[in-house]
């Protein structure tokens, strides 16, 4: 399934649609808070997935979402893969940091176990606005079934991060 995408201040929320969020904390900072702990550009707290992202915003970049029976392969052309668990309960929601962006798809309630592949991550961070169309990057978030449980990880990282953390 190909989807339009939105983030902005450089992230990218991963999380069941379902989800109730806390009064009392801020699972977007405490994911975010995660990743940084860990050294990584993904991170995972109360449920909530926070992808870093290669520049500050795209507004409209493509993601092709599957679900797969088993663990895929790296994808070796890809820039940048980090993986994740994701618990779903029918519907899984991608935002755009700061309100830039909100896409639901539906999905088979499961625990999953997800790759997201980014591509063309140097063209990306080299846009500018006077460029014509939008930054080039875009994604495979590739989801399979699982009972297990993982800590988040980064099979492979693009370098121009150096230059962003």
């Amino acid at each position: 399934m190909l989807l339009k995408v939105a983030y902005d201040y450089g992230q990218l929320y991963i999380y069941d649609a379902a989800r109730e969020f806390s009064r009392e904390a801020n699972e977007y900072l405490d994911a975010l808070d995660a990743a940084t702990a860990a050294g990584l550009t993904v991170g995972l707290a109360s449920g909530l997935v926070d992808a870093l992202m290669p520049r500050q915003e795209n507004f409209a970049a493509a993601l092709e979402l599957s679900v797969v029976q088993s663990p895929p392969s790296v994808i070796e052309t890809a820039d940048h893969v980090v993986e994740f668990d994701l618990d779903c309960s029918g519907r899984v929601a991608l935002e755009g940091s700061g309100g830039s962006g909100l896409t639901e798809v539906d999905m088979t309630p499961a625990h999953y176990r997800a790759r997201l592949s980014g591509f063309d991550f140097d063209a990306a961070a080299a846009w500018n606005y006077a460029d014509p169309g939008d930054p080039a990057d875009h994604y495979r978030l590739e989801l399979w079934r699982t009972d297990g449980a993982a800590p988040a990880a980064e099979p492979k990282r693009w370098p121009g991060y150096a230059d962003l953390m």
